[in-house]
């Protein structure tokens, strides 16, 4: 025997509250955008028309964060047998989690959070949390929009200094001194902009 099996569905949308105007149709115009040091700002411009006849380009602001966070200092660095030869040996990217959120009543989006690390030949380490959205979708119940910008980032440049604080003095039989160590991060996001972090902390070094 064979059998023929159908099944109905039936779609419904929420037009909003009773006697009030509902969407009938919203199309996209154009998207602009700016970037900061914080994200990307993002303004959407889109031609609506209402159940009551009524007519507008409608813009919706909507921004992106793509961010770097500066380390935190949990506790003094002392570098022992110092040979005026600090540097970078490694830095990697690594994911910490993602978690699905919504904004307002029309937008969702994915939140990364991610750890930058930068490894010194001294055995310590710099950690910048990276926070951003992706997967954004704006959804109006009529327009379905996705081609925002990418925030995530996918190059960085680094660079550290050494500046001394004061002059060198002995302690407990060890020549010693203390620097203020600068290093600066900049991020390049996937859109070609850019965003900076750093930090400026006093390190103590005991000389060879």
């Amino acid at each position: 025997k064979s059998y023929e099996i159908t099944k109905s569905i039936l779609l419904m949308r929420e037009l909003g509250p009773a006697n009030e105007p509902y969407l009938l149709s919203s199309e996209f115009v154009s998207l602009e955008k700016s970037s900061n040091n914080y994200g990307i700002s993002c303004d959407l411009l889109l031609y609506q028309r209402w159940s009551n006849g009524y007519e507008e380009n409608t813009k919706i602001n909507f921004g992106i964060h793509s961010n770097l966070n500066e380390p935190s200092k949990t506790s003094s660095i002392v570098l022992d047998n110092y040979d005026n030869d600090l540097a970078i040996v490694d830095t990697h990217q690594i994911e910490q989690s993602k978690e699905y959120e919504s904004e307002g009543k029309y937008f969702s989006y994915t939140l990364i959070k991610q750890k930058y690390i930068v490894e010194f030949n001294y055995n310590f380490d710099l950690e910048y949390e990276i926070l951003y959205y992706d997967d954004i979708v704006y959804d109006d119940g009529v327009l379905v929009y996705k081609d925002f910008p990418d925030g995530s980032f996918v190059d960085f440049d680094n660079d550290f200094d050494m500046i001394p604080y004061e002059d060198a003095y002995e302690e407990n039989g060890v020549l010693t001194q203390v620097y203020t160590f600068i290093h600066n991060l900049s991020g390049i996001r996937a859109d070609k902009s850019t965003c900076t972090s750093g930090i400026n902390w006093g390190i103590k070094v005991h000389y060879k």
